[in-house]
């Protein structure tokens, strides 16, 4: 239908995985990778029939099968240049997120950029930074043991941590001893 067409054209490819506590990250990274590659050998279908397929009810403020994308960018980087001139590229934010959070990786030379991508009505700008700061937290940890169970994997970071226990979670309050419940109760 589009072969006549000039413009870019992408196709979803719609992956459920299924994290299991008991199963390491290598096991579950081996799932994904099975998966993603039978999903591959089906990539040419185009997602919008498969949508109508599986015959889901339809919201139309809502991505019909997902609310989490992963995009992974490896297209080549061009160099442009007219003459003298040489033509950078500019980073623009994201004015409008077409689904709740799309983590988008870009591969470069020297290793991998990650963008995160959110839906402003759901998430605030802080809210978005502290999940990439969870999900830095969390690849450190698989990097240092693969093997690490999954119900063993923390994203919280240990000075996270010690704010929730120690900060957030501080109760200590100072009570007159005089006082009965009653007269508290009443005084408030």
């Amino acid at each position: 239908d589009t072969e006549t067409i000039a413009g870019m054209f992408v196709n979803t490819l719609a992956m459920r995985g299924y994290p299991r506590a008991e199963k390491t990250f290598l096991e579950f990274l081996s799932e994904i990778k099975e998966l993603a590659l039978n999903a591959y050998e089906n990539q040419e279908y185009p997602f919008e029939e498969l949508v109508e397929e599986v015959e889901v009810r339809r919201d139309l403020s809502r991505n019909p099968l997902f609310d989490v994308m992963f995009t992974m960018q490896n297209n080549e980087e061009i160099h442009l240049a007219m003459g003298e001139a040489q033509v950078n590229m500019l980073g623009i934010p994201f004015i409008d997120a077409k689904f709740d959070l799309d983590l988008q990786a870009t591969a470069y030379e020297e290793g991998y950029a990650l963008d995160l991508v959110y839906c402003s009505d759901l998430f605030t700008e802080t809210s978005a930074q502290v999940i990439l700061e969870h999900f830095k937290v969390l690849l450190d940890r698989v990097i240092a043991n693969p093997e690490m169970k999954l119900s063993e994997l923390h994203m919280v970071s240990e000075v996270e941590q010690q704010r929730i226990l120690t900060v957030f979670n501080n109760t200590h309050t100072e009570y007159a001893q005089h006082h009965m419940a009653v007269e508290r109760f009443e005084k408030h």
